[in-house]
């Protein structure tokens, strides 16, 4: 044990009536039973001369903070803090042993046998896999910031099929613009060209466009009739058209 908390306000208050060489004393005889991790033998010679200190003061500091039992003598705090110190130190080595277990068991790939059952002289083939702890999980593919500079072929064609009425390229500039200016996952997406289906699919014609206009003159002129067939033409473009029906 080389650690130990030093309680200076206890110490001072119990060898407050202690010289110091009786202080120096008390505190080497805690420090040798630190280190040590065990209570001091009865020996009051030898532990004079590893102190450098004289018997009669060891005897006198051993009398009066420690209390012999079987041949040793026993200090109840360091008792204590000991005790608590190799606590810790048996959960930290279980913890470390269960850790290690852990990682060995998820990096090998080792056959799963059942205790106690015969061996067997069958030679495994390819058509026979042993089972492992392996656990492989598919990793989610990771997105991707929009980087395209010209539009693909592929998504040419589907603007084209799904969205006669708006312009390809326009289209593709807006998408182009807007995510480029989206700031940080925002702008993250893991299959553009699903995004630019979404994209594509949920574009709306302004307003103030010629084929919008031709259709709003349409709705006007025709009202709910589906083809201008059904009206007859009169050979004036001023006239109002009437309905066959």
């Amino acid at each position: 044990m080389h650690y130990y908390q030093h309680h200076i306000g206890d110490f001072i208050k119990a060898t407050a009536r202690l010289s110091d060489e009786q202080s120096m004393a008390y505190l080497r005889l805690i420090w040798m039973y630190y280190d040590r991790e065990r209570p001091l033998p009865d020996d009051i010679e030898a532990l004079a001369f590893q102190l450098g200190s004289d018997e009669k003061t060891v005897k006198l500091i051993l009398v009066s903070y420690f209390t012999l039992e079987d041949g040793c003598w026993h200090h109840t705090r360091c008792d204590a803090e000991i005790k608590e110190y190799k606590q810790v130190i048996h959960k930290r080595s279980n913890a470390g042993r269960a850790s290690a277990q852990r990682r060995s068991n998820t990096g090998s790939a080792s056959v799963e046998q059942v205790l106690n059952e015969p061996a067997t002289d069958v030679e495994l083939t390819n058509n026979h896999k042993p089972i492992t702890n392996n656990h492989i999980k598919e990793k989610k593919q990771r997105g991707s910031r929009f980087d395209l500079v010209d539009m693909p072929d592929e998504w040419l064609d589907f603007c084209k099929q799904e969205r006669q009425d708006i312009d390809p390229r326009k289209t593709f500039d807006a998408f182009r613009d807007y995510w480029i200016a989206q700031p940080g996952s925002k702008g993250v997406k893991a299959d553009w060209m699903a995004t630019w289906r979404n994209w594509v699919r949920s574009t709306r014609v302004s307003p103030n466009t010629q084929q919008a206009k031709n259709d709003r003159k349409s709705q006007l002129i025709y009202g709910s009739w589906e083809r201008k067939d059904d009206f007859i033409d009169m050979g004036d473009a001023n006239a109002i058209p009437l309905p066959l029906r």
